[in-house]
């Protein structure tokens, strides 16, 4: 049922608030750093490509399109990222308090 579930959760993540708190701040970093990263190496190379192709042109239109564009890719990657993370640090929790260990553990 998914109300079992999910209060199974909340208790989860409050018995662990601080470990979630963490990564919650480290995941927070790792988002800024990406979208700074992905933004500025695809406006980067949409530069190189435009004056590779265009030199006679200025870049200012085409560097905010590439800079829309890659904005909108890296929070559609680092949102994915962001939920794989949140997802295994749920499952390495859940499998901690079970007592599970072994090859099992993620």
């Amino acid at each position: 049922n998914f109300c079992t579930s999910a209060k199974a959760a909340f208790w989860l993540i409050l018995r662990n608030a601080l470990r979630f708190g963490t990564i919650g701040i480290l995941s927070y970093m790792v988002d800024l750093i990406g979208l700074f990263f992905i933004m500025a190496t695809s406006v980067g190379l949409g530069y190189l490509v435009h004056q590779g192709l265009h030199p006679e042109t200025a870049p200012l239109i085409p560097m905010i399109g590439f800079v829309m564009m890659s904005y909108v890719v890296a929070k559609l990657f680092l949102n994915v990222f962001g939920m794989a993370v949140d997802s295994t640090l749920q499952c390495f929790l859940a499998c901690e308090e079970m007592g599970l260990g072994g090859n099992f553990v993620p």
